[in-house]
């Protein structure tokens, strides 16, 4: 887990702090193991304040300190104020990442038409829209979901992302279809009670994690699953990751989930946290205070 060096750096000293860095590792980072000769493991080896302590003996200065409260999940869900007056910006939902090539130009027209003409990407395959003036946002927002995209809809449309698999040789299977199958029974299931929890979900096709699933609160990894004495692709599946103030990885509870049972067990875990949790505990608090044996059972249905 990436750990902050709590040190601010000016705008005009970012290009030579970086080569700092890359030059302590080139110089200094681990090389006995193919496995570990990462950036990563040298930070971990070395620690905070060894690193921080090299670089400004590189960098021949001291640098300020400087600490930083993250937000929550890091996405800025539907239409949020600019500092410009009478301007907003909204985050369009790109839910699972699937976005056509029509509605790609659909949403280009309207950036250009409504404000800056300019398109902005999340790490969470989101599109922002810039400078929106206040008395247009209902008629955007109108053909906004005309296209689809609802900016009023489920907070989980924001924050539920998944791999290219469907492009990669090394996903099993569409991850963006199987993602979309699960979301649909979520919300068959739970309706609006999905408007009041902090969920992410994260579909990555295979141990390369490209959809950063062990950082969501629901992680799916895909995975070859043995069935009749052959193997179809499957999940492997993690619950309670996230970042924030407390940042963790989430824990497998259940591996090698055939995948067509993704969605039941999902269903599961929400239905036993929706049943169990306490007053105004997020999912990953439920998550954590809940052994990897009974978050198994949760998600197989045994749980109670």
């Amino acid at each position: 887990m990436a750990e902050p060096l709590d040190v601010l750096v000016e705008p005009t000293d970012a290009l030579e702090v970086a080569r700092c860095l890359i030059e302590l590792y080139r110089d200094q980072g681990p090389r006995t193991h193919k496995a570990k000769a990462r950036f990563k493991f040298m930070v971990e080896s070395w620690g905070r304040e060894k690193l921080t302590e090299y670089l400004e003996e590189k960098l021949g200065k001291k640098l300020e300190s400087f600490k930083l409260r993250p937000r929550g999940h890091g996405e800025h869900l539907g239409v949020n104020r600019q500092k410009q007056e009478g301007k907003s910006y909204v985050t369009v939902p790109i839910l699972g990442g699937i976005l056509s090539n029509a509605s790609m130009l659909r949403l280009a027209e309207l950036a250009e038409r409504y404000g800056r003409p300019e398109v902005r990407f999340t790490c969470f395959q989101n599109l922002i829209l810039l400078d929106i003036e206040d008395r247009e946002l209902s008629q955007l927002k109108k053909e906004l979901r005309s296209l689809g995209f609802d900016v009023e809809g489920y907070p989980h449309s924001w924050t539920t992302i998944a791999c290219a698999a469907n492009f990669c040789p090394k996903g099993l299977e569409n991850t963006k279809k199987r993602t979309l199958e699960i979301i649909k029974q979520l919300e068959s299931r739970f309706g609006e009670r999905l408007r009041s929890i902090d969920l992410s979900i994260a579909t990555s096709g295979c141990v390369s994690g490209c959809a950063r699933h062990v950082l969501a609160g629901i992680g799916l990894q895909g995975v070859a699953a043995a069935k009749g004495g052959r193997f179809t692709p499957g999940y492997n599946l993690y619950l309670g990751g996230g970042l924030a103030y407390t940042p963790s990885f989430g824990r497998a509870v259940a591996v090698a989930i055939h995948a067509d049972q993704a969605k039941e067990c999902v269903e599961n875990i929400l239905s036993a946290y929706f049943e169990h949790r306490n007053e105004g505990e997020s999912l990953r608090d439920f998550c954590g205070r809940h052994s990897v044996d009974q978050l198994s059972s949760m998600a197989l249905g045994k749980f109670g």
